[in-house]
């Protein structure tokens, strides 16, 4: 699949955000992963997961298209940065960054 039918297959798909609190006991690799399994499982075209650890852990379980978005918020204040925005499929030289 190239990238543009992928973008094209995702236009008209579910995508399901699966993330947790950095303090809920579900912010974890292995549930982030599980959940964004079942969603796949049940119809999703793609998962948005956040930080490096769990996109990991995610792209091990599933083979849809990743949103990978890394939010951080800047010790001091309630400034968020966004670290980084990227679109994975399957292989490493089909990573498309935002």
């Amino acid at each position: 699949m190239t990238n543009h039918s992928s973008i094209q297959f995702l236009y008209h798909g579910l995508i399901v955000s699966c993330q947790a609190p950095i303090d809920s006991p579900l912010h974890d690799p292995y549930a982030i992963a599980a959940m964004a399994q079942a969603a796949v499982n049940n119809g999703a075209v793609g998962v948005r997961i956040d930080t490096p650890s769990h996109i990991r852990e995610v792209r091990q379980r599933v083979t849809v298209p990743i949103i990978g978005l890394w939010k951080q918020v800047i010790s001091g204040s309630n400034t968020l940065r966004l670290s980084f925005i990227m679109l994975l499929w399957q292989k490493p030289e089909q990573t498309l960054s935002l």
